[in-house]
């Protein structure tokens, strides 16, 4: 017990008298539309030089993912997490030397709420603050997409009706028949490419696009219902 006030007061004598601190604020809330760029501020308040702090990290304290270490004057961006990759960084060199370790985060998205922490330090001493990204607000690219996923369904409607309407009438038939499994299908696969390019996975949501493109043509090859293309001029 004795060994315990000792230790205490000689740590209480430390601070006093060598005047260590380490004080690492700027906790608060944000709210931002998605695909915008946000700052998450972390500010260390500290009479230890810059050089000196040891370590500094930014993390998703909800789901445990490293977004940027940084590790005695060096950027470790190779250890950040792949959902991350390319869209945080700390400021520059000269605004961390002055104790500014906030992180830009751009191209928000949806799963990009939660809470954040940044987590500082410099020999026994240590602190952190945390920021919580709350529910984003659509991006007028989101507006979009509602738009033309609702066009693709009305278009569908009026074709699938016209298409029934008008099967006697070959004619007319094959144009309708060309225009109801086409239209509706180009419409998802320019949606599904700017969902993906909003929410970061434009590669897969255009490869995914392409490929049920082709499903659709092979799928009327291999009925024999390629002879409307050949009949109509859609």
């Amino acid at each position: 017990m004795e060994a315990a006030v000792l230790l205490w007061f000689h740590l209480l004598l430390s601070v006093i008298f060598c005047n260590e601190r380490l004080i690492v604020s700027g906790g608060h809330v944000i709210s931002a539309y998605a695909a915008e760029e946000i700052t998450l501020n972390c500010s260390v308040d500290s009479h230890i030089p810059s050089e000196k702090i040891e370590e500094v990290s930014w993390k998703k304290q909800d789901e445990d993912l490293l977004l940027l270490l940084y590790q005695e004057g060096e950027i470790l961006t190779e250890l950040t997490d792949e959902r991350f990759k390319g869209r945080v960084e700390f400021f520059s060199a000269e605004d961390r030397n002055k104790g500014n370790f906030s992180m830009r985060l751009k191209d928000v998205r949806f799963e990009d709420r939660g809470l954040y922490i940044c987590s500082v330090i410099s020999g026994t001493l240590s602190d952190n603050t945390t920021v919580e990204v709350q529910q984003l607000d659509f991006s007028s690219m989101h507006i979009w997409i509602f738009a033309l996923c609702i066009l693709g369904f009305v278009i569908g409607l009026i074709l699938g009706i016209l298409s029934y309407t008008s099967f006697h009438k070959k004619d007319r038939a094959h144009v309708i028949h060309c225009a109801f499994v086409l239209c509706p299908n180009i419409i998802m696969c320019i949606v599904f490419i700017l969902w993906g390019d909003t929410e970061g996975s434009f590669n897969e949501a255009a490869t995914c696009s392409a490929l049920n493109f082709v499903r659709i043509l092979f799928l009327f090859w291999i009925a024999d219902d390629l002879k409307p293309f050949k009949d109509c001029s859609c």
